[in-house]
């Protein structure tokens, strides 16, 4: 596959779906990657999947000024077209610094930051993140448990108890294959 060192990854997903998906981020982040990195801003959009054919594409293409960028979460459909639904957001941490969702900073790890962690909870969407290091990553959730409300999936952050629910379980893993920096 073009983009990766020596071609040697191999998917860590085990689904058609997951491994199209996987698939689908890594060319993504390969086509941004090298820009993201050369101006020191991040990069990313939302995976949007076709209800009809399966068919997986991106949102709008966001960089913000500097490090951090909203992807576009917060609009409606997360940005996805009629008839598709987001599945997941990919983004570029450029540098060895990075934002810790907190007004603080991370220095050399280029993993996820609690933010990226948490928008993948809130909004229930599996996350991928390439870095300066040229590693592919990949971060899943704790599911909520969810219910129709006036045909749009509802998402519930408290148990039948009423307890808040956190995602404490979610697993970050590095994917097989870097991805070219230059």
């Amino acid at each position: 596959m073009s983009g990766t060192v020596r071609g040697t990854e191999q998917p860590k997903a085990t689904t058609q779906n997951d491994i199209a998906l996987e698939a689908k981020a890594r060319e993504l982040l390969v086509a941004i990657l090298p820009t993201s990195i050369k101006e020191e801003k991040e990069y990313g959009s939302v995976i949007c999947r076709n209800t009809h054919n399966g068919k997986l594409a991106r949102t709008k293409l966001y960089s913000d000024q500097g490090l951090g960028v909203d992807v576009g979460l917060s609009l409606p459909n997360c940005g996805c077209k009629p008839g598709s639904v987001p599945v997941a957001f990919y983004h570029t941490h450029p540098t060895d610094k990075v934002p810790d969702g907190n007004g603080g900073w991370l220095h050399g790890d280029p993993d996820f930051s609690p933010k990226d962690k948490s928008l993948a909870f809130d909004n229930q969407l599996v996350a991928f993140l390439g870095s300066h290091d040229g590693l592919f990553r990949r971060y899943v959730p704790t599911p909520l448990p969810s219910s129709m409300v006036k045909g749009k999936k509802t998402f519930h952050a408290t148990d039948e108890q009423g307890n808040v629910l956190k995602d404490n379980a979610g697993r970050a893993e590095i994917l097989n294959g870097k991805l070219l920096r230059k």
